[in-house]
């Protein structure tokens, strides 16, 4: 059984999105809010020294991308998906975020070249 079938794309509906200030930094951020479970609720990550002063609505069927490696539990947020645009493979960017960036031939037939000068 190769490693790829251990790591899953899953998608969450992004609701909007918290905007936070650092109270010591003063930075200012946006963390999306995303469904959890089949029950409705939906929230999202606020750090520690994090205060959320407003909300902004998502465009209406953005989706959080992650990546699920099913075998040693972990995932890992890799991208958003917003209606109308191009999005990439989330397979191969899964994959590439839990065994590593492959190289194209290109790529190693650089490596491979004398450097010249």
């Amino acid at each position: 059984m190769s490693k790829e079938t251990n790591i899953l794309v899953q998608r969450s509906l992004v609701l909007g999105y918290a905007v936070v200030v650092d109270k010591k930094t003063c930075e200012v951020l946006a963390r999306p809010m995303t469904e959890y479970g089949l029950d409705g609720s939906f929230g999202c990550d606020v750090e520690e020294g994090e205060k959320v002063i407003g909300v902004l609505p998502a465009i209406p069927g953005t989706e959080e991308i992650y990546a699920v490696d099913v075998e040693n539990e972990e995932e890992c947020v890799i991208g958003y998906e917003y209606p109308g645009r191009e999005c990439p493979d989330w397979q191969i960017m899964a994959v590439e975020v839990f065994e590593g960036f492959e190289p194209s031939e290109e790529e190693l037939e650089q490596e491979e070249a004398p450097d010249e000068e």
